[in-house]
């Protein structure tokens, strides 16, 4: 475990954070300050080696410092590629809809996950637009209407039968039209459905109604630009305004408190 934020980072202390990042497949635990203590240490480096190099020019002190500083340099950046990498699989396996925690990132890695996750977001809203609505449009299976009475009651051809054979409105055909026509009386017809959605149900087919709870820097969507504000009450693409709600930037607000107006 590293120690508190205040403490010089030591090049000891970087290479303990990359066994432990390698080793491990899930983000491990680093201070919250870990980005900029490094800055902080090579700064250090830095002026020491310029100090030695004005007394003793190419001195072993001098090599050493180099090489430490070399060093360092190359561990933090292998420490943050690996970082991001596991932090862009969280962004996508939440924008899947998956769970993840963040709680061991440092700010900058959140910057890097909310804005990830946001890219992603936008763009799936962007390039699956027909998935998201596959089973939207789909019109309700409907019991066929049963034909008007007027047909059912037109009378039969007026042929005359040859000889020897029973007459066609005298004979079993016509009489299983009338039985199909008695059975069709007892049933009540089924009415077709009413739409009784409002406007506003209707346009949230693909979109949701969300309060946002904090400052969004601005974003672009697939519809246009968006500079979301703490307080603002907006309506977003469903993919975007989800993704918001996980992150605990934007509560759902319920359409059906929703006046339209002139109602």
């Amino acid at each position: 475990m590293m120690g508190p934020p205040h403490e010089p980072l030591t090049f000891r202390d970087i290479t303990e954070v990359f066994r432990r990042e390698k080793r491990s497949r899930n983000i491990t635990e680093i201070r919250g300050d870990f980005y900029r203590a490094i800055g902080e240490f090579l700064e250090t480096l830095r002026r020491d080696n310029e100090e030695e190099m004005c007394e003793f020019p190419f001195s072993l002190k001098s090599l050493s410092i180099s090489d430490t500083m070399t060093k360092a340099r190359s561990k933090a950046t292998q420490i943050f590629e690996i970082r991001a990498e596991k932090i862009l699989l969280m962004a996508l396996r939440n924008a899947s809809g998956v769970s993840v925690v963040t709680d061991k990132l440092t700010k900058e890695e959140e910057f890097l996950f909310d804005e990830t996750l946001m890219a992603l977001s936008t763009c799936r809203s962007s390039a699956l637009p027909l998935h998201e609505r596959a089973f939207k449009g789909m019109i309700p299976h409907r019991v066929p209407e049963p034909p008007p009475e007027e047909a059912l009651a037109a009378p039969l051809p007026d042929e005359s039968a040859p000889e020897g054979e029973t007459p066609l409105e005298e004979s079993s055909i016509g009489e299983g039209v009338v039985e199909a026509k008695e059975t069709i009386d007892q049933v009540e017809p089924v009415p077709a459905p009413i739409d009784e959605r409002s406007p506003v149900e209707d346009h949230l087919d693909d979109h949701l109604i969300v309060r946002v709870l904090d400052d969004i820097p601005p974003f672009a969507g697939p519809e246009r630009d968006y500079v979301l504000l703490k307080e603002d009450v907006v309506t977003l693409p469903v993919i975007i305004a989800r993704a918001l709600v996980s992150r605990g930037k934007a509560v759902e607000v319920n359409p059906n408190r929703i006046i339209m107006s002139g109602d």
